[in-house]
């Protein structure tokens, strides 16, 4: 799944161009699993780790030698075959498809701090609300009988999160329980 427009494109993580990125956009949070977990989320068939990543404005020696000064390697092969490569990771988060519940949950959704307050995790999550409606479709297409239900989208976020808060409902989700948390340190 790639998804585009003029300055952004939404594309799988490829922990060979984008790890050093990914790092830095979870630099900010203390303990932060993401980077300890992209490994998985991109060996779990059920898992689509997406990014949304701003197109470099240079050219294309300018980037095979920065690639070279930060990689200390020269990746002319990889480069010549990937497009991707000609973009830096602002956003990511993975969507998980639940097929026993008929369900997917978004989780680990991050974005630059340099690049918030833009919009840009709305665009990141709004590619994935449609990545369900094309895989329903895909899955009722195949079937003759009663078509299945649509895929339920579900995610959480902490309540201080407001950022996050404010994403979720301009995308149309509704706020339907608290998780109560037990915390052993003041018992």
């Amino acid at each position: 799944m790639s998804s585009t427009n003029n300055k952004y494109l939404i594309r799988p993580y490829d922990p060979s161009i984008d790890r050093s990125s990914l790092n830095e956009i979870c630099a900010s949070e203390t303990n932060d699993y993401l980077p300890k977990m992209a490994d998985t989320y991109m060996n779990d068939a059920s898992c689509s780790l997406l990014t949304l990543a701003m197109k470099t404005a240079i050219g294309e020696e300018e980037y095979r030698q920065q690639q070279q000064q930060e990689d200390g390697v020269l990746e002319e092969e990889k480069k010549d075959s990937d497009s991707s490569s000609n973009t830096t990771i602002v956003a990511i988060a993975n969507y998980k498809r639940l097929k026993a519940q008929n369900a997917a949950w978004i989780e680990a959704v991050r974005t630059h701090s340099k690049y918030r307050n833009q919009g840009l995790a709305s665009k990141l999550l709004q590619s994935m609300i449609e990545l369900a409606r094309d895989e329903d479709m895909t899955r009722n297409s195949n079937i003759q009988q009663e078509k299945f239900p649509p895929t339920n989208i579900l995610t959480c976020t902490v309540q201080n999160n407001i950022g996050m808060q404010r994403v979720l409902e301009k995308l149309g989700f509704i706020q339907t329980n608290t998780i109560a948390v037990l915390k052993f340190s003041t018992l």
